[in-house]
């Protein structure tokens, strides 16, 4: 046998393709193939698992590492979430009825990142308009003319007692701790001497006189705490006025752009009344009652975190359904996790510090 019969020619060695039929230079001009190879099976119980609605279910894919099961699951679900409609934003907003409980509020995508944002020019509105008002010339002479009345009254009160004391022969002075009266005569104060020199009968009289002087004095005490009282009402009632007039505009803009949603329009209807009630939290302290700079940062902090929203899931610009990948799977990136702050040696935190985890920022969509 001749061992030349088996020799191939090196023109048959190597593989002759016509290129004519193609439509292309280079693979670079080409659309990225979206199928993977041999899997048309996994691929069509992947497509009709994605697409039930029924809850219960999840889709489970196994196989050897590097077969491409992570790029086919994860194309598959984007291309039909993409398909299907976005999901709401989610925010926390404070609960004034039970602050350990904060009020989840679902807003149409892109909606909770504009009311987290109106909620802070709120904040900042009240935080320069307040002291502003409040320092005003309008609302000094206003407050300074319910405090003159009351003061006039206790005026007029006090003279009164002075008259009455003078009539029984006593002499009523007021000071920083309360009154003071002595035994006059002639319209001038007894020394001790003068006192000890009268009779037994006319020590009886004075001490008598100097009884109902001092039940009259109590009474005035009363009434002088009444009047404080009732200046201090008016005041208030006064300043609660101002601060309603303060927060018409803000408040009327806010409700238009909300009144279709009742538990956002509930919410604001809230923030309102707590407003007027403790619109102190957003005037400066006194410069005798600031001590360190932390304290008054942790006022503040107390004062504006209630009028704030924390958007736990923001959709906005998401096209479609969500598609969350999550690659340690741990509780806290799962379910979410509610973060703290270090203060004075002691671990603090409030609504505006839970953090969503991956279930919640898939919610309406899929989780890989």
């Amino acid at each position: 046998m001749n061992p030349d019969e088996f020799l191939v020619p090196a023109s048959r060695l190597r593989a002759s393709i016509d290129l004519s039929h193609i439509s292309f230079e280079t693979t670079e001009d080409l659309a990225p193939l979206e199928v993977t190879i041999g899997q048309d099976r996994a691929l069509k119980a992947l497509t009709f698992g994605l697409r039930m609605q029924q809850k219960g279910y999840n889709i489970y894919a196994s196989g050897a590492p590097g077969t491409g099961k992570s790029t086919l699951v994860r194309n598959a679900t984007r291309k039909v979430a993409e398909q299907q409609s976005v999901p709401p934003d989610w925010c926390y907003v404070y609960n004034f009825q039970c602050p350990e409980s904060p009020c989840a509020v679902s807003l149409p995508a892109g909606e909770g990142r504009r009311f987290q944002r109106n909620m802070d020019h709120l904040v900042q509105f009240l935080t320069r308009k307040i002291p502003e008002m409040f320092q005003s010339k309008e609302y000094v002479e206003e407050r300074d003319q319910i405090l003159e009345k009351g003061n006039r009254a206790k005026q007029a009160l006090f003279e009164e007692i002075v008259e009455k004391g003078r009539d029984h022969g006593f002499e009523i002075k007021s000071t920083r701790t309360g009154f003071t009266f002595t035994p006059a005569k002639k319209g001038k104060r007894m020394t001790q001497e003068e006192l000890q020199q009268l009779s037994v009968e006319e020590k009886k009289r004075i001490e008598k006189k100097q009884k109902v002087i001092s039940d009259d004095l109590r009474d005035l005490m009363l009434k002088f705490q009444e009047l404080d009282r009732e200046a201090e009402e008016e005041l208030e009632a006064f300043n609660r006025n101002a601060v309603h007039y303060l927060l018409e505009g803000p408040f009327r803009e806010l409700r238009a752009s909300y009144k279709d949603h009742k538990k956002v329009s509930f919410y604001l209807n809230e923030v309102h009344e707590d407003l007027l009630q403790n619109y102190k939290s957003f005037l400066p302290l006194p410069e005798e009652a600031v001590h360190l700079l932390s304290q008054v940062e942790e006022r503040e902090d107390r004062s504006r975190i209630r009028y704030r929203v924390n958007l736990l899931v923001d959709n906005t610009g998401t096209k479609g359904a969500p598609l969350i990948e999550e690659s340690q799977p741990t509780y806290p990136n799962l379910v979410g996790r509610v973060e703290k702050k270090a203060r004075f040696g002691t671990l603090q935190t409030d609504f505006t510090r839970i953090r969503a985890g991956s279930i919640l920022k898939a919610n309406g969509g899929y989780l890989v």
